[in-house]
């Protein structure tokens, strides 16, 4: 639990909320998450989020989780060039000036591996925004991160997603 609980903590910082996450859509027949961490495939279709979470100078950043039964939980934020941006299609990378990327990745007890602009790598593009669905793909190469680091690089691969945004 510990491991949940830091990167729900690191996600609502890197988004810059304070929680107020909403439920994504549970319709999995046309909503979806995939990917492929070291070599070991992944869907978090009903367990999986996507939020456009507004700040205070009119923009927005988005926030991306995706958890399934066996504990492993995945967490993408994007932050736009400046506050007052809003979240639009694009490629994003990870960095230490917006707009950025980062990712979060934790392996049920095997560990937690990061990439943001100080460790790894990674990216996402965003295909198709409206105001109730984003698509996309993502890949990362990240590192043991946190309290709980996991062993070696990990590999963020494959990643595909069309959510609901609530």
């Amino acid at each position: 639990m510990e491991r949940r609980a830091l990167v729900v903590v690191w996600f609502a910082a890197a988004c810059g909320g304070s929680g107020g996450r909403a439920s994504g859509d549970a319709d999995t027949a046309t909503h979806f998450i995939t990917y492929m961490f070291n070599s070991t495939a992944y869907a978090g279709s009903s367990l999986a989020n996507a939020t456009l979470q507004p700040n205070s100078a009119g923009g927005n950043s988005l926030g991306i989780e995706a958890a399934d039964s066996g504990a492993d939980v995945l967490v993408i934020a994007v932050q736009p060039a400046t506050r007052e941006a809003k979240i639009a299609t694009g490629t994003f990378v990870t960095g230490s000036t917006p707009p950025f990327a980062t990712f979060g990745f934790v392996r049920g007890s095997a560990g937690t591996w990061g990439a943001s602009g100080t460790t790894g790598s990674g990216t996402i593009e965003i295909t198709a925004l409206t105001a109730t669905d984003i698509q996309g793909t993502f890949s990362a190469t990240t590192s043991g991160t946190g309290s709980s680091p996991g062993s070696g690089p990990g590999a963020l691969t494959s990643g595909k997603f069309d959510l609901a945004i609530p």
